[in-house]
């Protein structure tokens, strides 16, 4: 689900390095014990949220937000990856965790290790 509609009323953001498996908010993709990761934590439309970021997706997110007239909210990422990306042989866009992972490669934004 794509929140770019709303903005947080209260927002602080962490880098916890995970003690347990989480998964990402934005990908899908699992934040493995001992990686460092980002938590934002608030309110946002009166209700309390607390979000997890790989580092991949973090990345991105951040190349995206220099662009001129971006907003990006939760959820949105892979979307608006696939918009920046070409078309496969048939017609098709990536989608979901395929079209963050093309767009980093695109840019030269490598999965951190």
């Amino acid at each position: 689900m794509c929140e770019a509609d709303y903005i947080a009323e209260v927002c602080e953001t962490k880098n916890p390095t995970a003690r347990k498996p989480h998964k990402c908010s934005e990908c899908g993709g699992v934040i493995a014990k001992g990686e460092r990761y980002t938590l934002r934590h608030g309110i946002c439309n009166n209700e309390p949220f607390r979000l997890k970021f790989c580092a991949l997706c973090e990345r991105v997110g951040a190349h995206l937000d220099n662009r001129i007239d971006y907003v990006r909210g939760w959820g949105c990422l892979a979307e608006d990856c696939a918009e920046d990306l070409p078309a496969d042989t048939d017609g098709c866009y990536q989608t979901g965790r395929k079209a963050i992972l093309a767009y980093a490669r695109m840019f030269g934004l490598s999965e951190p290790k």
